[in-house]
């Protein structure tokens, strides 16, 4: 009998083929068998690809990053970086992480920590140079602290904000100017609305503070304190909380677009850097959450103890750690940001334990409806345990021709959400849809009751009432109304 001796490579080779080929599998069905949020009772729940449920969404760029037994298994681009260009999103193409800048920036702030320039629970304003937290009859007893800005406990309340960002062109505003309500992005001063560390409320001014004392304490803008201390550290070598310059957005960055997949006019806005200006890949997201999971089990020290690391993902107010959001508990607990600015949207999510997670980033503003499809679709391929990848089963309702026919007309948007904008409702003999002016696809809309209707491509639940005077209205469950006009 003669046996064929496979050498060290050879066999190294074989090996490493085997693996690809099954990620490659293992991709495939990711990227095939999307699911929608909501289907019909008694329909067929079809499978999507991501190609079709990037045009259903009208979603120029993707770029996914997948976390399997502690390291990233795979990453890919997908489209285009803006609408109607070759420029391919690849694995490297940087996108705008909105509020997950907040995930990093509290890793930045725990570093601080960890080297004993910060401290969780002391009263910020003993640091504060620039700006102090206002007190009132909130902070009497209970100050404002570090713990409490990170976890959005800390007593401050949202101002009202202002215009959504600052052009690539213009100066960005003094931080203590933004937090006196002075300038365009926050249109009221910050301030303490609650006792500090009774409650949750999620609260962008906080962040900014948070930021203030890092520059106040160490003499240096942010974006290099976060550069020296993490993004280096961890080799995020496309990662920056700086403004990025104009070619660097015109050759490696995704642009924002619109609900009808267009380019914004104000492709790239910055935000403060804390709150939601840091520019990255789903890779590097993947790295910053690895090093999360492996420094809160004691297998890397290279940024936090594992003391500091459990306490990052321990709840102190409501289901938030010091930075990130909690869910699940035992093996099924996970820490997790999403973030969504002007044409961005995006969502990271990982595990405490079992190296377990991925990172989604679009460049679109029905982004997070598919970056939730993308997770169910890795969640169901790799099995993560306690992660909700249901779709939601409706049931339409019959009902009288003649009250689906009174629904019909011209409704005029809230001028706050979008002047002058008309959303068109038609039947097509007892079924209903819906078009907006700017969007030449028309919506069906399904009813639960004779007034309540929903639909499955935006996921938007909806009422018609009359207003007082007996006209009309659509208003929605996410806030919105529009006003039925008269007919021409």
């Amino acid at each position: 009998m003669t046996f064929s001796v496979l050498s060290s490579l050879q066999l190294f080779a074989l090996i490493a083929t085997d693996s690809r080929a099954q990620s490659d599998t293992r991709i495939s069905r990711v990227e095939s068998r999307l699911l929608p949020a909501m289907v019909i009772e008694g329909r067929t729940r079809e499978k999507g690809t991501l190609p079709d449920r990037m045009r259903f969404y009208k979603t120029p760029g993707v770029s996914v990053a997948v976390i399997h037994n502690g390291s990233i298994a795979w990453a890919r681009g997908y489209g285009v970086r803006e609408a109607d260009t070759a420029g391919a999103v690849t694995p490297e193409t940087i996108f705008q992480a909105a509020s997950i800048s907040k995930a990093v920036a509290a890793l930045v702030a725990l570093r601080l920590v960890e080297d004993g320039k910060l401290d969780l629970d002391e009263d910020v304003n003993r640091k504060l140079v620039s700006w102090k937290v206002p007190e009132n009859q909130y902070t009497k007893n209970s100050k404002v602290t570090l713990r409490g800005l990170l976890s959005h406990s800390s007593g401050m309340v949202e101002p009202a904000e202002g215009t959504s960002g600052i052009f690539p062109d213009q100066p960005f505003p003094a931080l203590p100017e933004i937090l006196e309500g002075k300038t365009r992005v926050l249109r009221e001063p910050a301030r303490i609305g609650f006792v500090p560390g009774t409650r949750w409320q999620y609260c962008n001014a906080g962040y900014c503070v948070l930021q203030l004392l890092i520059e106040d304490v160490l003499g240096k803008p942010f974006a290099q304190v976060a550069d020296e201390v993490v993004l280096k550290p961890l080799g995020l070598v496309n990662s920056s909380f700086a403004r990025l310059s104009k070619v660097h957005h015109q050759n490696g960055c995704a642009a924002a677009h619109n609900n009808a997949g267009k380019p914004l006019p104000e492709k790239w806005l910055d935000a403060p850097p804390c709150t939601g200006g840091l520019w990255t890949t789903p890779s590097d997201l993947a790295r910053f959450a690895i090093e999360i999971e492996r420094s809160a089990a004691g297998a890397s020290n290279s940024l936090l103890s594992p003391q500091l690391a459990r306490k990052m993902l321990t709840r102190q107010a409501g289901n938030w750690g010091l930075g990130v959001g909690l869910a699940g508990s035992g093996e099924t607990q996970r820490f997790f940001h999403t973030g969504s600015f002007v044409g961005f949207e995006c969502n990271l999510e990982a595990y405490v334990s079992g190296g377990r997670g991925a990172v989604v980033m679009i460049s679109g503003s029905q982004g997070w409806r598919l970056a939730r499809e993308i997770l169910w679709s890795i969640a169901r391929e790799y099995d993560w345990p306690g992660f909700d990848y249901q779709p939601e089963v409706k049931k339409v309702r019959k009902v009288d021709p003649d009250v689906v026919a009174r629904y019909t007309g011209r409704y005029l948007l809230d001028p706050s959400i979008s002047p002058k904008l008309l959303i068109t409702v038609s039947r097509e003999e007892q079924r209903l849809f819906a078009q907006s002016a700017d969007d030449p696809h028309k919506v069906e809309i399904f009813p639960e009751s004779d007034t309540r209707f929903f639909t499955l491509e935006d996921d938007i639940h909806f009422s018609f009432i009359r207003d007082a005077t007996g006209v009309w209205e659509i208003v929605s469950d996410q806030g919105w109304r529009a006003r039925r006009q008269a007919a021409e």
